[in-house]
């Protein structure tokens, strides 16, 4: 647990699942980076006319569902130590540009997940799977290629 953004509220998967059924998908993004990810509103309407605004407007249905993994740490509590049973390696990739709150998050969990590597993306965000889905797959089948290696 830190201070590296402010924790969301209590009604935050419930407001998304309200946006999404309403049909007012860009303003459930908007209200997903501003409340979640901590993008200073004066910002959104620049975001907007990215061309990875619509991508996430096509998948903000599944925003909800991060809010309902992620839980009360997305409010400030640390992650449970005793939800990550995880038996197989794991690659946690994290945009060097994402904000520290990322980073913090990738090496909370990389603490938990022993089998893990942390692989920073070099000039990239945390939209990374959206700006840049090659550049992730590459990093995917370079991470399995070793892997198999190590067997």
């Amino acid at each position: 647990m830190n201070d590296s953004r402010a924790p969301v509220s209590s009604e935050y998967v419930h407001t998304l699942n309200n946006l999404i059924a309403e049909g007012r998908r860009s303003d459930a993004v908007e209200y997903f980076m501003t409340e979640a990810v901590g993008v200073p509103a004066e910002f959104i309407e620049y975001m907007k006319v990215a061309p990875h605004w619509a991508a996430m407007e096509s998948t903000s249905h599944t925003l909800a569902y991060d809010g309902m993994v992620m839980g009360t740490t997305q409010s400030g509590n640390p992650l449970p130590t005793d939800r990550w049973q995880v038996n197989v390696p794991v690659l946690i990739m994290v945009g060097e540009n994402s904000g520290q709150l990322f980073a913090d998050a990738a090496q909370a969990l990389s603490e938990l997940v022993k089998q893990s590597e942390i692989h920073m993306l070099p000039g990239l965000e945390h939209s990374a799977v959206v700006t840049s889905p090659n550049l992730i797959a590459e990093v995917i089948v370079q991470y399995d290629q070793k892997e198999q290696l190590t067997k």
